[in-house]
C-alpha cells in the first residue's frame, strides 16, 4: 500500500511497503516467527545466543546511540539511581533507556497494537527525560543525523509543519488494515525506516524507531526477536548502508529482506535442533504408548531402540550381529519376519529394497 504526502516544505513524500521485497524470504520467515512465539526453545541447543539476551540487547541498543562506556558501567548506570547522575547527560540517556527497555519486557501480547501519537510521545518522553525541555513535542528546526554512520549526513524535514502533517499520515498508514496484513515483519520493519525518515524528535529518534520496531515484535509474541535485533544490527556491516539507501531512495525492500534474513539465520536454526529435540522426545513417547497398548513387544521396542542409533537394518542381520543377537540370538526366522511385518505395519519401519529397512520418524508427520 503506498500513501503519497505533498508537505508544506519538503516536497514529496511517499510512505510505501516496498516493491522488491523478496515474497519466499518473507513467507519463511514469517512461519519462522510464527514458530517462535509457540515453539519452546531449550537453553542447551540455544548455546550462548540467549545467553543475558536482555542486559546485552540494552547495551548494543546504547552502544548504536553513541554509548562508549563497557557493559559493566552501562549496566551499573542502568540499575542505579537517576538521582546520582546529575547534571551527566550521558548517564541520564543511558538511565532512560533502561526504563525503555523495563517498558519493552512488561509489554504484553496484543493483537491490536497501535503505533499512534500517545505510543511514540510516551516513549520518546521516557527516552528523553531530563533531557529536553519539551521531549513530548515535534522538531520544529533542521538536524544532521547518522554523520558517523553514513557515507554523507542525512537530513530529515526541517519544520514542525511538515513532520506534524507527516506523523499524522505515518499513524493512519501504519495501523491501516492494508499494513496490519502485510504481517509483522513489514510492519515493524516500516515503523523503524519511517521513524528514521521524519525524525520526528530532536534527541532519541533513532533509538525511538528501533524501539517502536522491538515493541511491536513483542507485542506479536514473539519473545527473543526484540531483543536480538539490536545485537545484531550492532554487529552488522549492512545496517547503516542499508538505512542510509533507504534515506535516498524511500524503498524499504532491502531492509525487510535484510531482516527476513536475520530471522531465518538468529531463529531457524535454534528451532530447527529444538524441532529436532521435540520429535525424539515424541517418537520415544510414541513407542512407550504402543508398549503399554501391547501394540509391540519388549523386544520390537528394543530393536526400534537400537534403530534410532543405527538408522538401518537387514533381516539376515538381526540373527547374525551382535547388537541385535540380544533380541534375537534365540528365535525363529519366523519370529524375525513376523516382527518385521509388525513394524511395517505400524509404518515404524521402510523397506528401501534388497531386504533392507529404515526406521520411518516420518510416521510423526503423517508419512
Amino acid at each position: 500500500m503506498n500513501k503519497e504526502i505533498s508537505t508544506f516544505h519538503a516536497g514529496r513524500f511517499l510512505f510505501t511497503n516496498g516493491r522488491t521485497v523478496n515474497p519466499t524470504l518473507l513467507a519463511e520467515a514469517e512461519g519462522t516467527l510464527f514458530l517462535a512465539g509457540k515453539l519452546p526453545v531449550f537453553p542447551d541447543t540455544a548455546g550462548e545466543l540467549f545467553l543475558n539476551l536482555e542486559q546485552r540487547s540494552l547495551y548494543a541498543a546504547s552502544e548504536l546511540a553513541g554509548n562508549a562506556l563497557n557493559m559493566s558501567e552501562t549496566m551499573s548506570i542502568t540499575g542505579g539511581d537517576e538521582s546520582f547522575f546529575g547534571e551527566d547527560s550521558r548517564a541520564v540517556r543511558i538511565f532512560n533507556l533502561g526504563r525503555a527497555y523495563a517498558a519493552l519486557a512488561a509489554q504484553k501480547e496484543c493483537g491490536s497494537f497501535l503505533i499512534d501519537e500517545k505510543f511514540v510521545s510516551s516513549l520518546n518522553s521516557v527516552l528523553e527525560k531530563r533531557l529536553n525541555t519539551e521531549p513530548a513535542n515535534y522538531r520544529n528546526h533542521p538536524v544532521s543525523v547518522f554523520e558517523k554512520q553514513f557515507s554523507r549526513p542525512y537530513s530529515p524535514p526541517e519544520t514542525k509543519l511538515d513532520v506534524n502533517l507527516l506523523m499524522k499520515s505515518f499513524f493512519e498508514w501504519i495501523n491501516s488494515p492494508e499494513i496490519v496484513s502485510c504481517g509483522v515483519i513489514t510492519r515493524a520493519s516500516l515503523a523503524h525506516l519511517y521513524l528514521v525518515k521524519i525524525y520526528p524528535f530532536a534527541g532519541s529518534s533513532e533509538t525511538l524507531a528501533r524501539l517502536t520496531e522491538s515493541f511491536i515484535y513483542k507485542a506479536a509474541g514473539v519473545g527473543y526477536l526484540p531483543h536480538l535485533l539490536c545485537l545484531i544490527y550492532r554487529e552488522s556491516k549492512e545496517y547503516f548502508p542499508i538505512l542510509e539507501r533507504f534515506t535516498e531512495s524511500g524503498d524499504p525492500s532491502e531492509f525487510i529482506n535484510f531482516v527476513c534474513g536475520i530471522i531465518g539465520s538468529s531463529l531457524g536454526e535454534v528451532q530447527k535442533r529444538s524441532l529436532e529435540i521435540i520429535t525424539e522426545e515424541m517418537f520415544d513417547s510414541y513407542i512407550r504408548r504402543l508398549l503399554a497398548a501391547k501394540e509391540i513387544s519388549e523386544r520390537l521396542a528394543g530393536l526400534v531402540g537400537i534403530l534410532k542409533k543405527r538408522g538401518s537394518f537387514r533381516q539376515s542381520e538381526l540373527q547374525l550381529m551382535k547388537e541385535f543377537t540380544v533380541l534375537y540370538g534365540g528365535v525363529s526366522r519366523t519370529t524375525v519376519r513376523r516382527d518385521i511385518v509388525r513394524l511395517a505395519e505400524l509404518r515404524l519401519i521402510t523397506e528401501t529394497g534388497d531386504e533392507e529397512y529404515t526406521l520411518n520418524r516420518g510416521i510423526l508427520f503423517g508419512k
